[in-house]
């Protein structure tokens, strides 16, 4: 039969070889071409799809978003830049903006700086500058962008992303005035610190108190970077020790000022008057004139008398002061003899009459940053927990600096203990009854306190 059909077609079986081996290979061809248009096929459903996908970014983006000619003419641009702009719609914007270096850009020469950075360097960020709205009113803005090119090299278009910076300027202004700020009130802090008698034995006489027969001891712990309590050790001019506590109404460098001329004046009555109802009259009077508004001051000075051993105070309004004896019991209580510092001009501040010390007797005098010092349920500290705190210190040394890991924050005198035969200890060995010390409680609290 193959014969016959090769009769009737004319062929030889050679020819016919050829056109079968021909026919094969146009098969494999066929199949080739089809299997490439199909992956064509399947990568253009994924490039529309990918196209689809980055419109829609492109439209939904929070970012303005663009596509713009070298020349100026906006390609694409999302509904985000329109309305950053203040126009309804893309259309819009591109059917008004046909020049975006002197239609959109305060200063034209920024757009064009713009356009040579790209072509010089392909991409530019954070690139800012001034642009008109709708409205005309002026924004700032953030530029992010890239120069698109061709296989060839050729430029194409930029395109990138804008966001609205025109509340940054402010924003860094003002960050930048509260690292200044911060950076006034560690030098403030700094210097406040000094002011305070870091060791008691560098102010002239005092010897560590050892002169007076007492342990002197004490710390304060703003709230703030800078406050307005006060502590200091005075060598008055009769050869006794005086003691001065005090708090300036109110918090931050005003009270902070304030207590810095309190010392200046206690420091310059102290080297002629020995008697503390009349250094505090005599500084009351300057005070009064230099104070406006709710100003005041209020401040405890003790003068202790080391030959009598006797103490005497005058008290303008401050926070109450405690004498406890070698028990630890409260042996008398330093209330407020008048009306704080600052509020009147012609007002007396009566002293107290003198009151005998003991051996073991300890002084503890704080200001209300102590007393008012409240814990996270809202518990106040309070006076009689803080001569608790100190009550159990004291049972277990004789050295007025142990006792501020207890109770920080203040100004500690004990007289001499040796004739009790007491042990100085490393430091406080035990807790007070209550089993709390003030470590418990909030830092910002903390006031000042003399023992």
């Amino acid at each position: 039969m193959i014969k016959s059909l090769h009769y009737f077609r004319g062929l030889r079986p050679a020819e016919f070889k050829q056109n079968r081996t021909l026919a094969e290979r146009l098969t494999e061809t066929n199949a080739l071409l089809e299997k490439a248009l199909a992956e064509s096929r399947r990568r253009e459903i994924a490039l529309r799809r990918a196209e689809e996908r980055y419109w829609s970014i492109f439209d939904n983006a929070v970012e303005g978003m663009f596509q713009t000619t070298l020349e100026g003419r906006f390609l694409a641009a999302n509904p985000a830049l329109a309305r950053m702009l203040g126009f309804q719609s893309p259309a819009e914007l591109m059917a008004r903006v046909s020049n975006i270096g002197q239609q959109l850009h305060v200063t034209p020469e920024r757009r064009a700086e713009f356009g040579r950075l790209l072509q010089e360097h392909g991409l530019v960020q954070g690139f800012e500058c001034q642009v008109y709205r709708k409205d005309n009113s002026i924004i700032w803005v953030s530029i992010a962008a890239q120069a698109v090119r061709n296989a060839g090299g050729r430029l194409l278009y930029f395109e990138g992303t804008v966001k609205d910076i025109t509340d940054l300027p402010a924003r860094t202004q003002a960050e930048g005035e509260l690292a200044r700020t911060a950076a006034e009130l560690r030098i403030a802090r700094t210097i406040q610190q000094k002011l305070f008698p870091s060791q008691t034995h560098q102010l002239p006489g005092l010897e560590s108190g050892r002169r007076f027969g007492f342990d002197l001891g004490g710390a304060s712990y703003p709230a703030d970077a800078v406050g307005g309590d006060y502590y200091d050790f005075l060598s008055l001019p009769d050869g006794s020790l005086g003691i001065a506590i005090g708090d300036v109404s109110g918090h931050g460098i005003g009270p902070a000022l304030l207590m810095a001329e309190v010392r200046a004046l206690l420091r310059a009555f102290a080297q002629t008057e020995a008697d503390v109802s009349k250094i505090l009259g005599l500084s009351n009077r300057v005070l009064a004139s230099d104070i406006d508004g709710d100003r005041f001051v209020t401040l405890l000075l003790v003068k202790l008398d080391p030959g009598n051993h006797t103490l005497v105070y005058a008290s303008a309004g401050h926070e109450t002061g405690y004498l406890l004896d070698a028990s630890g019991a409260v042996k008398e209580a330093l209330g407020s003899t008048s009306i704080p510092l600052g509020i009147r001009t012609n007002m007396e501040f009566p002293a107290s009459s003198p009151i005998p010390l003991q051996p073991g007797d300890l002084l503890l005098l704080l200001t209300d940053g102590i007393t008012e010092t409240c814990s996270p349920d809202g518990a106040v500290f309070g006076s009689e927990r803080a001569v608790k705190v100190v009550r159990g210190c004291a049972q277990v040394t004789n050295r007025p600096g142990d006792c501020r890991a207890t109770l920080p924050g203040g100004v500690y005198v004990f007289p001499e203990r040796a004739a009790e035969g007491r042990h100085h200890r490393d430091g406080p060995q035990d807790e007070p009854d209550n089993g709390s010390t003030l470590r418990d409680w909030p830092e910002s609290g903390r006031g000042t306190l003399v023992r």
